[in-house]
């Protein structure tokens, strides 16, 4: 059969909404030792548990704009001693995705290329925020919000791209089963200084988007809500 070097998967997909079910694909790569496991976080980090070393994961890959509730600007990033040790096999890693050359620079407390220090300082404040209002109440914070949004969806008529069971706690993807004008609706919330995203690529229209995701509170999601179905109501 074919041999794989690694399985690449989406924790949490801000275009489906999907929350893909790490623990149990890293329990089944444990069978596969010489294959990798790298996922990509980027929505949800910061939103919702990632046990990277007790699942397996070998690289996970995030950023600072989302769940983190920073300005863009800042990609993170844990790799496992697998990970690096793989690294060394490969003749030409490129310069942005070299592990290797990270590792040597941070073990000099540096960095291949000139720091974005302001996003850092940011970041720095931001865990010491994180910390303070604690990882299981911002996880169950996220919980609630998508709850939220979960019982507007079946009160207003909506439902969901993603499976019961498979729905991220970070952003919602709604089927627009009322075939709702999303533009429409965005003009409408941007005159009260909200806003949602339309569904991405051929999801356009036919979903649209809501994020629950960072320093949002219930207020503000309940606000949203009630601005959405003012606008239903018009």
């Amino acid at each position: 059969g074919r041999r794989y070097g690694a399985v690449t998967v989406v924790r949490s997909g801000s275009r489906t909404g999907v929350l893909n079910p790490v623990p149990e694909i890293g329990a089944v790569l444990r069978n596969y030792p010489d294959v990798l496991l790298l996922v990509d976080a980027v929505s949800c980090a910061g939103g919702v548990e990632i046990r990277a070393d007790e699942w397996g994961v070998d690289v996970c890959l995030t950023s600072s704009q989302k769940a983190l509730a920073l300005p863009p600007g800042l990609a993170l990033c844990s790799v496992s001693d697998r990970a690096m040790e793989r690294a060394r096999s490969v003749p030409n890693r490129g310069w942005y995705f070299d592990f290797l050359q990270y590792d040597k620079y941070a073990a000099k407390n540096h960095t291949p290329a000139t720091p974005a220090i302001s996003l850092m300082y940011a970041l720095d404040a931001q865990l010491d925020a994180i910390e303070a209002e604690g990882w299981a109440n911002r996880f169950a914070r996220h919980r609630q919000l998508m709850q939220l949004v979960h019982d507007w969806v079946r009160r207003a008529g909506f439902d969901f791209f993603a499976r019961d069971g498979y729905r991220s706690p970070t952003v919602s993807c709604v089927t627009n089963t009322r075939g709702i004008d999303v533009s429409g609706l965005n003009k409408f919330l941007r005159q009260r200084y909200m806003l949602i995203s339309n569904g991405y690529g051929n999801l356009k229209d036919k979903t649209f988007r809501i994020a629950h995701m960072g320093d949002s509170t219930p207020e503000e999601i309940t606000a949203l809500l009630a601005a959405i179905d003012e606008f239903l109501a018009a």
